[in-house]
């Protein structure tokens, strides 16, 4: 085989390996596998002595989800993203109640029209104590109000809606969160006057600094589009 192809075959052999180490977690088998690995580091330091059940997909959830069971019967539930992030429900209420999270968003998302908010709490499962709290806004307007004439009307409407949500917070709990992230949406409710960008979920995330809510990167952060 001449040196020029040997080099060919090289690269692409290389560029399978990247590739299949990329997507091996979204394969089901690798992906229990991984999934399994990363619950049993996060459940060694925060439940020890706690049985893993059954790894099990979901595609509605973690996307990885399995249930521990300590000596006395007490099931701990957790899940398992793609990133590695740990979903701990019971950490994450015993947070909520701490800080009055529900009551808080409950009530704003009662007061404003067309706004939804709410806190994203997961945990590195390779440093448990690390949390990843994440305050989550979505705008979603219908037809009877325009859609915004350009990029920098819709973000002020983000930087809106995010000030809001993020007063709306302890400051104790201000402390805890580690990103913010608002969606726009538009949307008509008769298919006929349905327009292109009825069709696109528009997103901001940017991370929460030492001196709080940085609402200015909403307006020069990178804006994501995904289709409904």
């Amino acid at each position: 085989m001449s040196l020029r192809r040997r080099f060919i075959w090289g690269v692409l052999l290389s560029a399978l390996v990247a590739s299949w180490a990329y997507y091996a977690e979204y394969l089901p088998f690798i992906g229990k596998w991984i999934a399994a690995y990363r619950l049993e580091q996060y459940a060694k330091e925060q439940y020890p002595g706690f049985r893993q059940g059954k790894v099990y997909f979901n595609p509605c959830g973690g996307p990885y989800e399995t249930t521990y069971t300590g000596d006395s019967g007490q099931e701990v539930e957790l899940g398992c993203g793609y990133d590695g992030l740990i979903g701990d429900p019971l950490r994450a209420e015993r947070w909520m109640q701490d800080h009055q999270i529900s009551r808080a968003m409950w009530e704003l998302n009662r007061l404003e029209q067309g706004s939804y908010g709410n806190v994203s709490c997961q945990w590195r499962y390779d440093m448990p104590e690390q949390p990843v709290f994440v305050l989550k806004v979505q705008i979603r307007e219908s037809e009877t109000v325009p859609f915004p004439e350009s990029e920098t009307v819709l973000r002020e409407k983000m930087v809106e809606a995010l000030a809001s949500y993020w007063a709306a917070l302890p400051e104790t709990a201000q402390a805890d969160i580690t990103d913010v992230e608002v969606v726009y949406s538009h949307y008509a409710t008769k298919r006929e006057e349905q327009q292109a960008y009825d069709d696109i979920f528009y997103t901001v995330r940017i991370p929460v600094t030492d001196d709080g809510l940085p609402t200015e990167q909403v307006m020069t952060a990178d804006m994501k589009e995904r289709k409904m």
